[in-house]
């Protein structure tokens, strides 16, 4: 039987069942050695792949031992967010990749008006590349601040803040209402930026310590995030047929936070392709996806999942664990979405991606 957690927030209530830690955690040890020590202090299963250079690979390390294995949700406040917008709290889970975790605030009753706060841990910092960031101070901290917009309107506004070399925290704030008019929309969207910023001035604390998923901070504790996508790279090198027909360079990428993946690259430089693709994710449990027409059902080591091939590419997706957590999103409602914490695993053909998917599982010790 599948164990069932809610997610939903209780009316005038912190979380009922995310259990937010108060205590501030020790930072990673690794947050304080640079590019080149971090290289050399990469783990075995890192260190045998063919990343770019050292940069690429400590970079990697960095994002295994720093980043994948902080609580996104757990730098939520609900009840900060409430106050600042003044709506209730409608509900927090993790987002569809494993280092995120959207807070939703609105009335049921009156969908005029509605925010969205993500935390995104691990993106690249903004501010190294862009130029249309801007520096705010707050708690005594740096935050840079980006503003997307559409049609004139805020859609969304960004702060992020330095966590390890090459990697942020994001906090994305958004409007998700529908107002009666268009000049009460732009009223609405005005605020988006003045709502990241008191939020923050509530919360920025927990950025600065940010809690680790194996700390108990949230119930249930998203635990694929304290594992690598890159686990079974090596296997897939050493196993899995190249992608192309003459290979130059084979080179891994584990740029994204919640993914890992591995390219080809054609001797006459005309292109490369994947020959492996690997995300940590909390979806959907995959054994729904098998009403679509595209789906066929897959069983991998005792866990029921679901294949996809398009094109060139076969896509494989099964839960982490055999008896997986089912989170409720809102058990309000007995139709409400219900996720799980799930691998998706990409290969040019559905055998080798359900291999790898197979041996990625034994890696994990899942």
């Amino acid at each position: 039987m599948r164990r069932r957690r809610s997610w939903r927030l209780a009316a005038g209530a912190v979380l009922a069942s995310l259990v937010l830690s108060s205590c501030a955690l020790p930072q990673g040890e690794g947050q304080s050695k640079q590019a080149d020590s971090a290289a050399d202090q990469a783990p075995k299963y890192l260190r045998e792949l063919p990343f770019r250079d050292e940069r690429s690979l400590a970079q990697a390390a960095r994002l295994d031992s720093e980043v994948l294995p902080i609580a996104p949700c757990a730098l939520h406040d609900p009840d900060a967010a409430s106050e600042v917008t003044g709506l209730p709290g409608d509900s927090i889970a993790p987002g569809d990749e494993i280092n995120q975790c959207t807070l939703r605030l609105g009335k049921h009753q009156d969908r005029s008006e509605g925010w969205v706060f993500d935390i995104i841990v691990g993106p690249t910092h903004i501010s190294n590349y862009r130029l249309d960031s801007q520096l705010v101070r707050m708690s005594g901290s740096r935050f840079y601040r980006q503003i997307s917009k559409h049609d004139g309107m805020v859609s969304s506004c960004s702060y992020f803040h330095d966590l390890t070399k090459g990697s942020s925290i994001e906090l994305r704030v958004g409007f998700d209402g529908y107002p009666a008019d268009e000049q009460r929309e732009r009223k609405f969207r005005s605020r988006t930026c003045d709502l990241g910023k008191k939020y923050l001035e509530r919360t920025a604390t927990r950025w600065f310590d940010p809690v680790r998923r194996d700390q108990a901070a949230t119930e249930p504790a998203m635990l694929l995030g304290m594992e690598s996508p890159c686990a079974a790279m090596g296997w897939a090198r050493n196993n899995l047929p190249p992608a192309v027909d003459r290979v130059a360079t084979t080179e891994v990428s584990h740029s994204r936070t919640s993914g890992c993946s591995l390219r080809d690259q054609n001797a006459s430089g005309s292109g490369s392709r994947y020959r492996a693709k690997v995300r940590f994710l909390v979806t959907d449990r995959p054994e729904n996806l098998l009403g679509r027409e595209e789906y066929r059902p897959v069983d991998i080591r005792g866990r029921r999942g679901a294949s996809s091939s398009e094109s060139d590419e076969c896509e494989v997706t099964v839960p982490f664990r055999k008896n997986p957590h089912v989170i409720d999103i809102d058990e309000r409602r007995p139709d409400s979405e219900v996720l799980t914490q799930n691998i998706r695993v990409t290969t040019p053909d559905c055998d080798s991606s359900s291999q790898l998917a197979a041996v990625l599982l034994e890696k994990l010790h899942s």
